[in-house]
This record gives structure tokens, C-alpha cells and sequence, in this order.
């Protein structure tokens, strides 16, 4: 339930954006771009232990996001990785993992991404699925 919950202020939240927007300024217009890729982490953390990926099980993630620039200086990210944990004869979702960040733009060059990242509904979505 908590999960429906909160899918549905992340979809109102996006959607308000259009609705009550300020009208865009020609100087500098706001850009959103999205994204998605595929993860194969080489090695996991979790609890205390460290393990390889292929060594007992396959691990893959599915990065989504959305890049909200903002102008030349800064810009604003949301993604959501869901990963999938393939066994010898059976797999499993292995969570939601949640990345907001804050993108510096053009600094000598590069584009610096900051990240927080947070796994708050890893249990729930494996009892859902």
C-alpha cells in the first residue's frame, strides 16, 4: 500500500509541474531529458559482506531517470534502479533502489553528479512482486 502511495505524489508531483508551471524564460530554457541503461555491478556491499557478481548468483539493475536542467550552471536528477537477482533455478527482484541528485554543469569542462542513494522500499517490493 505504501508503495502505491508513494508511486502516486511522485507521478502528482511530475505532473504538476505542467500544470502550474511559470512560463518559461527565453534566456534560459529549462530542459527535462531522460534516461535508461542497464548495471552489472562487479561487486556488492550489503550487511557486512562483500561478494562478486556471477561468483553464487547474477545481479542486474535497470537504471531509470530524469535530468531536470535547469540552466548552464546546475540541473536536478531523479532515478529509480530497479535490480533483478538470478540463483542457479530461480530469480527475484532484489529491490528498488531511489538516486536523487543535484548535477553542477560546465565546471573546467565536466558535470559534477551528486547522489543520495536509498533503498527504503527494498522488502516491500519484493513482497509485492
Amino acid at each position: 500500500m505504501k508503495i502505491k502511495v508513494f508511486l502516486i505524489a511522485v507521478i502528482g508531483v511530475l505532473c504538476c509541474e505542467f500544470c502550474f508551471s511559470q512560463p518559461p524564460n527565453d534566456a534560459t530554457p529549462s530542459k527535462t531529458k531522460t534516461y535508461f541503461s542497464i548495471v552489472h555491478p562487479i561487486s556488492t556491499f550489503s550487511g557486512g559482506e562483500h561478494t562478486f557478481n556471477f561468483r553464487n548468483s547474477y545481479k542486474v539493475g535497470f537504471p531509470v531517470g530524469i535530468n531536470f536542467i535547469q540552466n548552464q550552471k546546475i540541473a536536478y536528477s531523479i532515478e529509480f534502479v530497479p535490480s533483478i537477482v538470478v540463483n542457479d533455478t530461480t530469480s527475484r527482484v532484489g529491490g528498488l533502489l531511489f538516486h536523487p541528485g543535484v548535477i553542477y554543469r560546465n565546471i573546467a569542462g565536466f558535470n559534477l553528479l551528486t547522489r543520495l542513494a536509498s533503498t527504503p522500499m527494498a522488502d516491500t517490493v519484493s513482497q509485492l512482486l
